[in-house]
């Protein structure tokens, strides 16, 4: 190359340098982020086979990743929190590439992952995807319940395992956490189960020891994904202590995922008891429509249910019902020092036959407050007002 060429080409790279630092400026100077959280959906179905699971074959699952791509950058996000990143490492990757971002990620569900991996094709985690200019940097991960020792080479898990993935980023100064999960899911059952499994029992339908079962399951499922909350807590605490420990100012939190239950249950009054305000809620946001999105979710249903039926058709029509219920189970919460500014349910339009996941996701803008927060909005810290487009002063 000629003398004339290189610097030409060290004033091309320079002019996009100073381009990309405006850029960012710009994108951070009033200290709002856009985030985005989505279950991407791994596309298979367990339960069926121990070697490899059946599902979604992989000139779908392409289309369909092109489609997430092209919906993702209409909405131009500025950070990203993902869910069943399937296989992790390189789907992550893959996510940060398309999209020119930075990005971290744990693998969560790995099976056994020696010399050989079962089942083949199961390697699914978290991910947390941001612009570059923010400084996304990794801050840890926890497991919240199961034995799963994963790694993205090798791995070890007999029981369903879940996680939470943290991170931080920089915003006008302002250091924030981030923390994406995805936790164990409760039986699906339409809000009349438990009433009408006791008139079942009365009527002698179902035994008492049946009843029991059915009761020891349910609860044992819920207190599961209760106790994962309690969990995930403590350890978003401990990090934003750690963090704020030099600065005598601890960061503010964002926190998402897919919860596996709805916004009433005291898993999520959990959450907003520990001063989480949540963003976007009610019928604008529900995120899990098997009967909207019905290809996606065929394609992924398991065989068993988790809940016995022991074979009585007034039970079995009874528990049927919560297959097709559409519900909230995909959430957005901050804590101090993050104002709401909007909410939306987003990826949610169906293109080229399919829906980009079995999961709507949503985008909400918030800002990175300089100080308390605005007493005009009031003490909504603990309540589920749906935000919906909605701009607060």
């Amino acid at each position: 190359m000629t003398g004339r060429g290189f610097r030409a080409k060290r004033m091309l790279v320079l002019l996009a340098l100073v381009l990309a630092s405006t850029t960012a400026e710009a994108r951070s100077s009033d200290g709002e982020l856009k985030i985005l959280t989505l279950n991407v959906w791994h596309g298979l179905r367990s339960g069926e086979s121990k070697m490899k699971f059946p599902g979604e074959d992989p000139e779908r699952k392409k289309r369909r990743f092109d489609w997430q791509i092209e919906e993702i950058q209409r909405l131009d996000p500025d950070v990203l929190l993902f869910q069943e990143v399937n296989p992790n490492q390189p789907e992550a990757r893959r996510y940060a590439e398309a999209l020119g971002y930075d990005e971290i990620h744990k693998v969560t569900s790995c099976g056994v992952h020696f010399v050989f991996k079962i089942p083949k094709n199961m390697n699914e985690g978290l991910a947390i995807l941001a612009r570059p200019e923010l400084g996304l940097r990794r801050v840890g991960s926890k497991r919240l319940s199961g034995d799963a020792m994963c790694a993205a080479s090798i791995g070890f898990q007999t029981k369903e395992s879940r996680y939470v993935l943290l991170g931080r980023i920089e915003v006008d100064g302002t250091e924030v956490l981030l923390a994406t999960t995805h936790l164990s899911s409760p039986p699906v059952i339409p809000p009349d189960y438990e009433d009408g499994l006791a008139e079942l029992t009365s009527e002698g339908v179902v035994s008492e020891e049946q009843r029991d079962e059915i009761v020891e399951i349910l609860e044992r499922r819920r207190s599961r994904n209760s106790k994962e909350v309690e969990r995930l807590l403590a350890e978003i605490e401990r990090h934003r202590l750690r963090l704020g420990s030099g600065s005598g100012s601890n960061p503010p939190v964002i926190l998402t995922g897919d919860f596996n239950t709805e916004p009433s249950t005291p898993s999520i009054a959990k959450v907003q008891d520990a001063g989480f305000r949540l963003v976007g809620t009610g019928d604008d946001f529900l995120t899990w429509d098997p009967v909207r999105n019905h290809e996606n979710h065929a394609i992924g249903t398991r065989r068993k249910p988790v809940l016995p039926s022991f074979e009585i058709p007034q039970l079995q029509a009874l528990s049927a019902r919560g297959k097709s219920l559409v519900r909230q189970i995909d959430f957005i919460f901050v804590s101090d020092g993050l104002q709401p500014r909007s909410a939306e349910r987003e990826l949610d339009r169906e293109g080229d036959g399919m829906f980009p996941s079995d999961h709507y996701g949503i985008l909400a803008v918030v800002e990175v407050a300089a100080g308390p927060q605005d007493p005009t909005l009031g003490d909504e810290t603990h309540t589920t007002t749906p935000m919906k487009n909605e701009v607060r002063e």
